[in-house]
């Protein structure tokens, strides 16, 4: 008679994660009771109830969502400044249309005369026929001057 021996095994043992045990079943591992998996770990189920908005798997990973930057195993809240909205994933923050960043802030854009808010919404710039000149608008050197109504041809069109 021969013996059982976990030598002869035909499958190798693999390592579980944290707080799970081995089990019969196709992955090999259960969470112990208390804990639920994400993302190939255990984590302790009031964890992960508080913080279940917070993350998402992708691709076989889980990752922190958009406001939210990871922290060990947490995905926890980020904090952007007034006029700025979380954009992609992490914490990762762009101010709102009108608004520039400037360090950690936002900054209300005010363009100055002859000036505009472009397209993208966090940087001005100048009409046609004006160059940016530190935080004004000045007249392009080589533009065309606007026409001024000639003088004689107004003296003389007169009765």
């Amino acid at each position: 008679m021969g013996c059982l021996s976990l030598a002869n095994s035909q499958e190798p043992r693999r390592s579980v994660p944290a707080n799970s045990h081995y089990s019969a079943n196709e992955q090999g591992w259960t969470c112990d009771r208390g804990f639920s998996q994400i993302a190939g770990r255990c984590l302790q189920d009031n964890d992960v109830s508080s913080s279940a908005s917070a993350f998402e798997v992708f691709d076989g990973q889980w990752r922190c969502r958009a406001g939210y930057h990871r922290s060990g195993q947490f995905c926890v809240p980020g904090i952007a400044p007034e006029h700025a909205a979380f954009v992609g994933e992490g914490d990762h923050w762009e101010c709102d249309w009108g608004f520039q960043k400037l360090g950690s802030q936002c900054q209300e854009l005010k363009p100055p005369a002859h000036g505009y808010i472009e397209a993208s919404g966090h940087d001005w710039v100048c009409f046609p026929g004006f160059t940016r000149k530190s935080d004004h608008c000045v007249p392009t050197p080589n533009a065309a001057p606007n026409a001024a109504p000639d003088a004689k041809a107004t003296t003389a069109a007169a009765p």
